[in-house]
Parts: structure tokens; sequence; C-alpha cells
């Protein structure tokens, strides 16, 4: 599997697990739901892959200069 079809499949995931619980728990109605799910598909991939998280991570464990 490529990298980006890895990366949309990823995205996918998200939005469906966090659209189902806001439509039927939530309420909402199915595009609000689905724009929630993408945003923290958005905010989760930042953190992830790229934001405060990976940062920390690259961080070394040494106390070098």
């Amino acid at each position: 599997m490529s990298k980006t079809a890895l990366i949309y499949a990823e995205a996918v995931a998200v939005i469906v697990a966090v659209s189902l619980p806001v439509h039927y728990v939530g309420g909402l109605e199915w595009p609000w739901a689905m724009v929630i799910g993408a945003a923290t598909s958005i905010v989760l991939r930042w953190l992830i892959h790229g934001g405060t998280l990976a940062r920390l991570r690259r961080r070394p464990v040494t106390g070098g200069r």
C-alpha cells in the first residue's frame, strides 16, 4: 500500500470514528458530524505526525549540547 493511500485511509477512519458518535449521541446532522470528524482528523494528524508530540519524541534523551 502506498504512503498516500495509507494517509487517506487513516483520515477516513478517523472521520468515521468521530462522525458516528457525534451524529447518533450528539444529535447533529450528518454534514456537521462529518465536518467535526474532518477537523478532528486534521488536528490529530498534525499532533501525531508533525506537531508538538512528534517534536517531543524527536528530542534527544542524552544531555548533549
